[in-house]
């Protein structure tokens, strides 16, 4: 009885750090694209201020 109570609590302890863990890299996925993506736009505005300047000379 103990031997199966420590066994199942144990599983249960796996399978909440296997949780955490893909919750934590869901999270790093996300802001790793929310970086790339306000890089990119970034970039584009920077390109459109050159352009216009460019334009102006």
């Amino acid at each position: 009885m103990k031997l199966e109570m420590i066994i199942g609590l144990f599983i249960f302890a796996v399978l909440v750090l296997y949780l955490t863990q893909f919750l934590i890299r869901q999270r790093i996925e996300k802001a790793k694209q929310q970086r790339i993506k306000a890089l990119a736009e970034y970039k584009a505005r920077r390109e459109e201020v050159e352009l216009k300047a460019r334009r102006q000379l």
